[in-house]
């Protein structure tokens, strides 16, 4: 059921979610009081908080900011609930020995008949015998074993770097209730001869297995690791309730407790580290005030405890897409002006629509709208629609059921040819997705961060392909311009024709820049929709024909299209103009029209920031409009009736020289 009752003073009956586990018992029923409290007062059952954007009521995916697409929160592992289903294992009692010799000496192999023969003896040195105190001979203490294959754990006896380890086995040996598998090197790293010479190895490396002593056992604990995995509907893993520390003060505290009812998990909990008084977290806008569309619906998420104070990260600047949040202490550094600290809480809407694939929906909407050459540049495993880090397992079951809709043989004859374009990538990033040498995978999967498009996913931004410009111009004196034959429903007017106006974002894939702002320009692309402007991104050197060179790493000297900007810096930001219709003259205005944001090649993400773009796309549409008001004038000009009647303000150019200060006015 989805909620226990209770009656109260043989009167009042009430529903108490069932999510009010344990861990959050007198909070959340300290809710449900003060609902049942204010019920006669005509206060609403559910209460609302962070600006409305929050119930008391529903659950939420805790989305970033700083991805196309978007990924949430994911807690990997439930508790099994019936303990009866869990193995046991057994431990030796701790330090007994017979005065000579342990437990671990009677389980060797050479001493196989020790049990037998010495192991009902008694000692001076311990008053339990070894059939009593040890496991080999039967003896010992009997334990549930608490972790299950699959579970995250940290072991004390381990380098304290190792946080990615993982439960491989369980009860592989007598001695051994756990072997775990080490997702990522750690340890202390030491010195090696090899064919390629003296090299350095870490104690411990990927994809390295090992067993767990039982005495260790003890002082492991569960690691409930905050994953970053693209948002599913329907997964109960990325479900997560918001409990207020005090119903009637969270609004203007935001201070709350995030509960993930799957696992009976606080997320506070995964700093790993011990903390006294309430695990409430912080919860704060992002953005100061409603100043553009969906600006109230990002927060920052932190805790302050008594030692320390530390925020909740989805990525560093730089890096590659991480596979797992972290939680950072904040020292002088701000990392609130970073859209990696930016999360949103998407309400989670139950459907029973089961059948539909919402990824197959995608892949064939956009290769029917823009054609086989966009998909050629995705991610592989946006392709595949799994994460960067997915594992072999799940990279095979994705491929598979994706198979089912795309492999030549179970297609209508007419579907055939596109089928069988769209089959050959998904099996080429099947291909190096599965690979079982990390090495040779984080080769493949860096490779394709670096020549995959940014904003494929993106909710408002268009990513701009090379048959979306065309050539103004003769073969000698050309540029090119976007032209995406766009209507006349976005289209700004002219006396002389309309246009649609576009922020431009030139960007490139290897840029650290360019990737840690993606949210930023999806959230400004969705405010300025309100403003008929359109905005664009266009990868630099993704393209054939565009190939950077090792003199151009980014592409944005070498691609046609990004050179004629003359910048050397990517991301590099426009406002430019597509004509809709309109005579030569306009056009050719048009074409000529750039307006740059100059403060992006000596800034930061804060000049990048949503208001920022919005405010510059703006301004550029105001100086278009304002263009058409000064007319380039000819001699004949000077002796037309219609210059002769009215008043106006000529600028005369000296135009023997390309010193443009002199200029006089009349």
């Amino acid at each position: 059921t989805d909620s226990i009752f209770f009656i109260i003073n043989d009167q009042t009956m009430l529903a108490v979610p069932a999510l009010c586990t344990s861990v959050l018992w007198l909070g959340c029923l300290h809710s449900v009081l003060v609902r049942a409290e204010n019920k006669d007062s005509g206060v609403p059952d559910c209460d609302s908080f962070l600006h409305g954007r929050v119930s008391s009521c529903e659950t939420y995916q805790i989305a970033t900011l700083n991805s196309s697409p978007p990924r949430c929160l994911h807690i990997e592992g439930a508790t099994l609930d019936d303990k009866s289903q869990r193995s046991a294992y057994c431990t030796d009692f701790i330090n007994w020995f017979d005065g000579t010799n342990g437990c671990r000496v009677y389980g060797l192999p050479q001493n196989k008949d020790w049990c037998d023969i010495y192991g009902g003896r008694t000692y001076t040195s311990t008053p339990h015998t070894a059939k009593q105190a040890c496991c080999v001979c039967g003896g010992g203490v009997e334990r549930e074993l608490e972790f299950q294959v699959g579970d995250f754990v940290r072991v004390p006896s381990l380098s304290w770097n190792c946080k990615s380890v993982r439960v491989s086995k369980i009860l592989e040996s007598q001695n051994h209730a756990y072997t775990v598998e080490f997702l990522e090197n750690c340890g202390q790293k030491h010195l090696i001869r090899t064919n390629r010479g003296i090299q350095q190895k870490h104690m411990y490396e990927t994809g390295q297995l090992l067993k767990i002593p039982n005495d260790q056992i003890a002082k492991m604990t569960l690691h409930r690791r905050l994953e970053l995995r693209k948002c599913r509907t329907g997964s109960k893993e990325q479900e997560f309730s918001l409990v207020p520390d005090d119903v009637k003060s969270a609004s203007s505290s935001g201070k709350f407790t995030i509960y993930h009812p799957l696992t009976d998990t606080e997320i506070s909990l995964s700093l790993g580290e011990s903390k006294q008084g309430s695990n409430a977290l912080q919860i704060d806008p992002a953005f100061e005030g409603d100043t553009f569309t969906h600006a109230l619906d990002f927060f920052h998420i932190t805790f302050h405890g008594p030692s320390s104070s530390n925020i909740l990260l989805s990525g560093m600047f730089g890096e590659t897409e991480y596979a797992e949040a972290v939680w950072t202490q904040i020292y002088n550094r701000n990392y609130h002006e970073s859209p990696y600290s930016m999360w949103s809480f998407e309400k989670i809407e139950r459907t029973n629509d089961t059948t539909s694939d919402e990824h197959t929906v995608w892949l064939e909407k956009m290769t029917e709208s823009l054609g086989i050459q966009y998909l050629q540049q995705l991610a592989p495993w946006h392709l595949l629609d799994v994460d960067r880090a997915a594992s072999k397992s799940d990279v095979k079951l994705r491929f598979r059921e994706l198979s089912r809709t795309y492999h030549p043989d179970k297609v209508l004859p007419e579907k055939r040819e596109q089928s069988s374009k769209i089959f050959v990538l998904l099996q080429n990033a099947y291909e190096g997705l599965k690979n079982t040498d990390e090495a040779q995978k984080e080769a493949f999967r860096t490779s394709a961060d670096t020549d995959s498009q940014l904003f494929s996913h993106s909710q408002h931004v268009i990513e701009l392909l090379p048959f979306h410009w065309t050539k103004y111009g003769n073969d000698a004196d050309y540029q090119y311009v976007i032209k995406t034959n766009a209507t006349n429903s976005t289209a700004t007017k002219a006396d002389n024709g309309s246009v649609q106006i576009w922020l431009l974002f030139l960007y490139s894939a290897r840029c650290g820049m360019s990737r840690s702002i993606e949210g930023y320009l999806d959230l400004a692309a969705g405010h300025l929709e309100k403003e008929n402007i359109k905005v664009g991104a266009y990868g630099c050197g993704l393209y054939d024909g565009f190939t950077p060179n090792n003199k151009d790493i980014t592409g944005v000297l070498t691609d046609e299209i990004c050179k004629q900007y003359k910048r050397r810096e990517t991301p590099n930001v426009h406002v430019v103009v597509e004509t809709i219709s309109g005579d030569d003259n306009f056009v050719e205005d048009n074409a000529q029209f750039k307006y740059f944001k100059s403060d992006v090649p000596t800034g930061n993400t804060t000049h990048l920031s949503p208001k920022s773009l919005i405010n510059f796309a703006v301004t550029g549409k105001r100086i278009w409009k304002d263009m058409h008001l000064v007319k380039k004038m000819k001699k004949e000009d000077f002796v037309d009736e219609a210059f002769m009647t009215n008043i106006s303000i000529v600028a005369f150019f000296d135009a023997t020289n390309s010193d443009t200060s002199d200029v006089e006015v009349q």
